[in-house]
Parts: structure tokens; C-alpha cells; sequence
């Protein structure tokens, strides 16, 4: 602690340390002056974090103020001591050396060892290129101009930023027509605008499908229940469907196929323990049908058995139709 006067004096009057080795992150001017004003305080002595929040010049946010500080600690300028919630903070030899008599002490260490790089990197020869950049000359053919291409690299540090001959070469050609790059931009805009107009389409279709099915509801007979009501229309469109898929196979003069029968919700199926397809080995029944669930059931004919089994009408009624085909003992009424 600095509790002694002694002790805080030799720490002013400097302390050197080596400077680390590993560097870390970006180094920005208001990195620097943030640890000076956040620390400041600690140099008159150790304080809990509210004080040295209300003593600091930090312009920052507390989370700011807080986040920092929890850097400080692990970086070595800070000591917290005590229990969690309730530290109190110290201020080390390294974040007196550091972060109060020289607070741009790292960053210049950053600034020159990048310099340092860059000016090893433009000295190689195999970092330098020459470009032949073709300009239109105003009266006599084309010119030829030598540009000495030589990439620098950022090392981290806002200030020093190298340009490049791709930059002379970008100013060159900026007036050039990218018509590659504008059709396909032509091409994403009309995608997205016929995806926005499917969309609103489908929710328009969306938003009347509900206002009927409201209007249904709404339309209910006086003593009658909602849900009988809504059975019933139903039962109606149940019925409509079927009929209309039957004058289909008979205006086209067609057997019924798997379809037929997977519209109807009513299969084809093979008893179970026949071989062979006999006189009474086929049944037309509902997957709800509980011969199924005894286990009376091999399984559904499959589609080129179906169409083989020429299943047709024998009779329509007010129930419904009756259908026979190959393999049925007797006719099978399947009701509307």
C-alpha cells in the first residue's frame, strides 16, 4: 500500500520497469487518457470503487468506468483487495510507471515498432513491384506511367495508414461502367420485390380465408350449436368433393386408382395370411377401421395392384357409391 510517504515518493520520483513484451490490442489516444483520469485518485490512497468513481474525471459511463477498471486489475496496474462486491482498490508500481507518469508511454512503443515494420518492409525488393498503368494520352496514343507498388500493413494504429498504388489505380478507373455489378443488383431488386408482392398476396388471400371463416360462424342458424353448425358444413363440403371427384374418373371413363381411393381416405387392402390374390382376399376399408388395429390386416394394395384390381362403380345411391374390382367377394359401399 502507499501509506508510506517515503514509499509514494521513490514511486514518484520513478520506478523504471522493462516494458512488456506482448502487446495487446489497439492502443487509441482516449485509451491512454482514460487510465490516467480513472487512476488518478488511487495516488492519494487505496479507496472502494464509489469513491474513486466520484473522484475520477472519466466522462464515460459507469459500465465503461467499471469494464476498464476490471482491465486495469488484470493487466497488473491495479490491486483489488478484499472480498468480491466490496474491493478495495490499490494502485501498483506498474500502473504508477504505466498509467500516471506516462500514460503514452505504450502507445508510442506501439507507433515505433510499427514504423519499425513498415520501414523493414518497404526496404525488401520483393515487396516492390512495378505496374504499368495505361492512361489515355489527350493527343498521341497511350502513355505509359510507372507506379511503385509498395503494401504497407496496419499494425493496429489508427494514425498511420499507408496508401497504396491500389489507390491510384481505383481513381484511375472510377469513371469505368461495372455493368456486371449493376445488373445484378437490377436482378436482386426484382427478386425481392416479386418475393414482397407473393408475400402481401398470400397474407391478402390469408386475411379473407379468416373473414369467411368468421362470417361462417357469425351465420349460424338461430337454435343451433356453433360446432354443429361447423360439422355440418363439414359433412356438405365432404360430400361436394367426393361427388365431384367421381364425375371426374366417370367423364374420363376411368377405373379408380390409388389416388381415387387416398382422396376418399378409404383403401384397398390385402387380408392378412392370402398369398394370393382369391375371390374374398380383398377388403375396401378405413385406416380407422379396427380390423386394423386387430391385426386382420396385411396391408394396402399398392398402386400397380390397385390398377391391375380395375376398381369401378357398380351403383350410385344416396349413401354413396358401390365399388367392386379383382379379389372382392362382395361390393363395398363407400358412403359420401
Amino acid at each position: 500500500m502507499y501509506g508510506n510517504g517515503i514509499m509514494r515518493e521513490q514511486m514518484l520520483e520513478g520506478i523504471e520497469k522493462q516494458p512488456k513484451e506482448k502487446l495487446h490490442g489497439k492502443c487509441h489516444e482516449r485509451d491512454c487518457l482514460a487510465k490516467k483520469e480513472i487512476l488518478t485518485p488511487l495516488v492519494n490512497g487505496d479507496m472502494k470503487l464509489a469513491e474513486l468513481h466520484k473522484l475520477s474525471t472519466y466522462q464515460g459511463s459507469y459500465k465503461q468506468f467499471t469494464s476498464n477498471l476490471s482491465k486495469y486489475v488484470k493487466r497488473g496496474y491495479v490491486n483489488a483487495l478484499g472480498q468480491r462486491r466490496n474491493y478495495v482498490y490499490q494502485l501498483t508500481e506498474l500502473g504508477m510507471e504505466k498509467c500516471i507518469r506516462s500514460p503514452f508511454g505504450y502507445r508510442q512503443m506501439r507507433v515505433a515498432l510499427h514504423e519499425e515494420k513498415m520501414k523493414k518492409y518497404a526496404e525488401n525488393p520483393k515487396n516492390k513491384q512495378i505496374e504499368f498503368v495505361r492512361t489515355e494520352g489527350v493527343s498521341s496514343g497511350h502513355s505509359v506511367q510507372y507506379v511503385d507498388r509498395t503494401v504497407g500493413h496496419d499494425l493496429g494504429d489508427e494514425t498511420h495508414n499507408h496508401r497504396t498504388s491500389d489507390d491510384t489505380t481505383d481513381k484511375l478507373n472510377v469513371d469505368e461502367p461495372k455493368d456486371n455489378e449493376i445488373a445484378k443488383l437490377k436482378n436482386k431488386n426484382k427478386t425481392l420485390f416479386e418475393e414482397a408482392k407473393e408475400a402481401l398476396r398470400q397474407r391478402d388471400e390469408r386475411i379473407a380465408e379468416l373473414e369467411q371463416q368468421l362470417a361462417d360462424k357469425n351465420n349460424v342458424p338461430e337454435g343451433m350449436n356453433p360446432k354443429e353448425c361447423e360439422r355440418k358444413m363439414k359433412t356438405e363440403q365432404r360430400i361436394a368433393y367426393r361427388k365431384d371427384l367421381v364425375a371426374y374418373y366417370e367423364s374420363n371413363r376411368m377405373n379408380f386408382d390409388y389416388a381415387f381411393f387416398n382422396n376418399w381416405k378409404m383403401y384397398p387392402v390385402r387380408v392378412k395370411g392370402k398369398n394370393m390374390i382369391k375371390k374374398g382376399d380383398i377388403e375396401i376399408m378405413s385406416k380407422t377401421n379396427s380390423e386394423f388395429a386387430r391385426g386382420h390386416v396385411k396391408g394396402e394394395l399398392p398402386p400397380n395392384d390397385v390398377i391391375k384390381g380395375c376398381f369401378h362403380i357398380t351403383k350410385k345411391t344416396k349413401a354413396g357409391i358401390c365399388v367392386i374390382g379383382a379379389g372382392m367377394k362382395e361390393e363395398k359401399l363407400m358412403t359420401w
